[in-house]
């Protein structure tokens, strides 16, 4: 998230895609001086989503975060998403989506 956070600040939109899909998760960023391709192993349940965040509030809401594993639930491609602890009660972020075509 960091490193497509740093590479998107390069547009205005600031815009990292993810792609979840078969307990997958890959994050991408394209600008003019170059692209990201990440993936990450993730535990998945319900259908595949592509959905687009601002990398600066993933970034925000990642970098405050110390818990080795955590639960992020998605409504949609045009819903917020929910980032909370697998177990407590220690945080709760609330991320907007930008929509992507």
């Amino acid at each position: 998230i960091e490193r497509g956070s740093i590479l998107s600040r390069v547009k205005q939109n600031n815009l990292l895609v993810l792609n979840i899909d078969k307990d997958l998760m890959t994050i991408t960023a394209r600008s003019d001086i170059g692209e990201l391709y990440d993936e990450i192993d993730i535990w998945q349940e319900g259908e595949p989503l592509r959905i687009g965040f601002n990398g600066s509030f993933l970034s925000d809401c990642f970098r405050n975060i110390s818990d080795e594993f955590i639960y992020i639930e998605f409504g949609g491609d045009r819903s917020p998403c929910i980032v909370k602890p697998c177990e407590g009660d220690g945080f709760l972020y609330m991320i907007l989506p930008i929509q992507i075509s």
